[in-house]
């Protein structure tokens, strides 16, 4: 179960982005704006990889405002104020563009950044967060008026019920199709979850772990598949069986080379 239901950090880095676009003032609706990852810094310009349409080359003047703010932070007067030498490759950036730079080029009139190195260890306390405080488990019922789930855990002599407790504050994701990455799980109602699903859990446990209040819960329908494996060894044979015969054709390294007695018998 923990090797099929790997949570990806990476979902940290959108979730503070989310974080970041809510701090946008109202007034600044109307002004073009993208978030994406910072790949190249050249002068006083950068280039921003957005996880939506490709790459932007965005002039930095003087004048622009630069802040780093900690993931998860919403309120950007305690953001800290930084020069253009405190961004690096690999820091998410929301980027405001200037309405009134020249046609034709993209300039910066603000730039809100989250830390390569901050997303970094908010990462890691995550993964320590989730193996303390996280469950998981096969769905095996789910009651959506009252928002509790019931999972089965293990098997033989280990096999438990936990039950978890949702409310209307539980964040609830899903897994796409045909994937377990956690950054692509999309917000999903609970009548989404359904007996069978693979599904973890975060959040406050009892003193045995069978019951959690849950305030992360991400669930998918994951298939296991069990059976020898047999199209990769006989790939493996034959791949030996050609070593094998190119060994054959080889020539003798040297016309000089002696046969010890056993081998001309």
């Amino acid at each position: 179960m923990r090797s099929r239901m790997k949570i990806r950090i990476p979902f940290l880095i959108a979730q503070a982005i989310v974080g970041i676009v809510l701090l946008s003032t109202a007034g600044a609706q109307a002004t073009a704006r993208f978030v994406g990852t910072i790949t190249a810094i050249s002068g006083n310009a950068l280039t921003v990889k957005t996880d939506a349409d490709g790459a932007h080359q965005v002039n930095v003047p003087a004048t622009a405002v630069l802040k780093r703010i900690v993931p998860g932070q919403k309120d950007l007067s305690a953001a800290e104020t930084i020069p253009f030498s405190g961004l690096a490759v690999g820091d998410r950036a929301l980027v405001r563009l200037d309405p009134d730079a020249p046609a034709g080029t993209e300039e910066a009139l603000q730039i809100i950044a989250v830390k390569q190195s901050d997303l970094t260890l908010k990462q890691q306390k995550d993964r320590e967060d989730w193996q303390k405080r996280g469950v998981g488990g096969l769905v095996k019922s789910v009651d959506a008026s009252t928002g509790v789930i019931l999972l089965t855990s293990g098997a033989g002599a280990t096999a438990r019920t936990i039950t978890v407790n949702t409310t209307k504050a539980t964040m609830l994701k899903r897994y796409a199709p045909n994937s377990v990455r956690f950054d692509a799980a999309l917000p999903a109602p609970i009548n989404a979850i359904q007996a069978g699903d693979q599904l973890r859990a975060r959040g406050t446990k009892n003193a045995d772990g069978t019951e959690i209040a849950a305030e992360e819960v991400i669930s998918g329908s994951l298939r296991n598949i069990e059976g020898p494996i047999t199209r990769s060894m006989r790939q493996a044979r034959r791949w030996w069986s050609r070593i094998w015969q190119q060994r054959s054709r080889l020539p003798s390294t040297s016309r000089r080379t002696r046969r010890c007695g056993a081998c001309r018998r």
